[in-house]
């Protein structure tokens, strides 16, 4: 029979394994050790006056990670780097108004299901959206205080309480320099994160500036002629920068006829493939309204599913989508 002492120390190596590569809340490791939070928390007070653990506060959140990963010369992250670069795809649009915000927030959580490492930046500072579409208003500290101070980027992140991990916008208006995004990010977070960047629309300075930043994006578009129009336009600016897309997601499709010619031809048309297409779902309302991302809320809506499988193919993982979702979603309002 194993005795205690070995049990303890089996929980604290699977805590140090679950923090070398991840930032979670104590909530998080409790309920990934399989313990009440009251435990999880002394277990992690334990460890923190040990020296296994570091507090840090982080937003509004208090986080625990193995010691180093938060200084300025992060020693847990060199290593990481060394294996695998980290990954930075712009959710990006041609203009405003075509759900881009609400499909990066959606394709976090999406991604979440899949196990990745993901974190959503909201780069799109103008707006600062990100954080308002999850019921965040407040915040110590944000993209622009780590971009105006070149500091740790890490400061600026905020937990929402489905798990989804938001770097924030603030909320008042000013103009920054966003070409140094990509050196923060390298220096403080680990290879083995996904980076979605919620992206300003159109082709103004600061989508530039972030397309200087990205390696990879995803262009959102509604079906409509002009939307279409102004995707291309994004495409080749980040064809012009050397940017890689990864393809095009089609967002509020209706099935009416107009609609299903262009998801028909939008492969041609864009000369990109089709990641995607999101249906119009009157549960993202709902999603909006609740302040947390469709795929929490309601994870067999129609649209749910489809961020699901867009999700699957930018993780490289594989995806069935459930059988008889409609009886799914009836069953969950009944329970």
């Amino acid at each position: 029979m194993p005795s205690k002492t070995n049990s303890n120390r089996d929980i604290e190596n699977k805590i140090i394994g679950l923090l070398s590569s991840n930032l979670m809340s104590v909530t998080q490791i409790s309920q990934e050790i399989g313990v009440r939070k009251d435990v999880g928390s002394a277990i992690l007070k334990s460890m923190k006056k040990r020296g296994k653990l570091e507090l840090h506060k982080v937003g509004r959140s208090k986080i625990y990670t193995i010691p180093g990963i938060m200084s300025d010369s992060p020693a847990g992250v060199e290593k990481e780097k060394k294996d695998k670069k980290l990954r930075t795809i712009g959710i990006v649009s041609g203009k405003g108004g075509t759900g881009k915000t609400t499909v990066t927030l959606n394709l976090a959580g999406a991604l979440m299901n899949f196990d990745e490492d993901v974190m959503a930046v909201d780069a799109d500072i103008k707006m600062a959206g990100l954080g308002l579409r999850l019921g965040m208003y407040n915040f110590s500290n944000t993209l622009n205080d780590v971009i105006r101070n070149n500091g740790n980027i890490l400061e600026a992140l905020h937990i929402h309480s489905s798990g989804i991990r938001v770097i924030p916008a603030s909320l008042t208006v000013e103009n920054l320099e966003l070409t140094n995004l990509y050196p923060l990010m390298e220096k403080f977070l680990t290879g083995k994160s996904l980076i979605l960047i919620d992206s300003p629309p159109g082709l103004e300075d600061n989508f530039v500036q972030v397309l200087h930043t990205l390696k990879e994006i995803i262009v959102v578009t509604t079906p409509e002629t002009q939307s279409i129009t102004n995707a291309i336009k994004a495409i080749d600016k980040g064809k012009e920068l050397g940017v890689n897309c990864l393809g095009v997601v089609v967002n509020r499709y209706s099935g009416r006829e107009n609609h299903r010619k262009v998801v028909d031809e939008i492969e041609s048309i864009c000369d990109q493939p089709l990641l995607g297409v999101i249906p119009e779902d009157k549960t993202i309302q709902d999603s909006l309204f609740k302040k947390t991302p469709n795929v929490f809320l309601n994870p067999y809506s129609p649209s749910s599913l489809a961020f699901k499988e867009i999700a699957a193919k930018i993780s490289g993982k594989s995806y069935e989508p459930p059988k008889f979702p409609f009886l799914r979603r009836i069953w969950g309002k009944i329970s």
